[in-house]
């Protein structure tokens, strides 16, 4: 058991901090992520499965705790007043490979000037869609970038949302066990995972799928 602190933007840890994450640390496997929402993102992908304790270090972090609360919180946990939330993830498969994102995947249209055509099986067989893009989205990160542009807030399933389309379609909340295929008529297309450098790119005729991973996230 340790108590691992995940730093990714260096911020400056206060003393006390250091104090009780040394004094718990043997006590507990976990990881203390300080920052805002990109650096849970960030935590989940190097540490996969452990649970996560996120602290509040940036004015952008829609579930973060308190610094200032860290030791009782600690406590809390260790005496199991309070449990971990199961955040379900998303994997997209794409030829032979496969990425995982506990926020979203993000395809939109590599020529910002031409909007992207392509097919999507939760919308009506044969339909072609006009937009800048696609998100496709867990409720974890539903309070991120797909409520921005769908004012959409969800908490079980899958969010899909059209990122300006040319005619206005209705967001859309499917069953967490919905498989989602995406068919690019006329691209390219970029598609992107959470905040992670690594990216692909779709070209016309070519299929995405996204369903749920058999991977979770663990987040108090």
């Amino acid at each position: 058991m340790s108590i691992k602190i995940y730093n990714s933007v260096n911020h400056q840890i206060d003393s006390n901090t250091i104090r009780i994450v040394n004094q718990y640390k043997d006590q507990l496997n976990l990881i203390i992520t300080i920052g805002g929402d990109g650096s849970i993102l960030g935590a989940e992908k190097k540490f996969p499965g452990i649970p996560k304790l996120p602290l509040r270090f940036s004015n952008i972090c829609n579930h973060c705790k308190s610094q200032f609360r860290l030791e009782s919180l600690i406590q809390d946990i260790i005496n199991k007043r309070i449990q971990p939330k199961r955040y379900i993830k998303l994997q997209a498969n794409f030829k032979k490979q496969t990425f995982i994102a506990l926020n979203e995947i993000n395809i939109k249209a590599k020529n910002p000037r031409s909007a992207l055509r392509f097919q999507v099986s939760t919308s009506p067989v044969d339909t072609t869609l006009l937009a800048d893009g696609l998100i496709v989205a867990t409720p974890f990160g539903s309070t991120g970038y797909f409520k921005s542009i769908s004012n959409t807030v969800f908490v079980q399933g899958i969010g899909v949302a059209l990122n300006n389309p040319t005619n206005q379609q209705p967001t859309k909340i499917v069953s967490e066990d919905t498989s989602i295929s995406v068919k690019i008529i006329r691209g390219p297309a970029m598609v992107f995972v959470d905040n992670q450098p690594e990216f692909w790119q779709l070209q016309k005729r070519e299929n995405l799928t996204i369903k749920k991973s058999l991977e979770s996230a663990l987040i108090y």
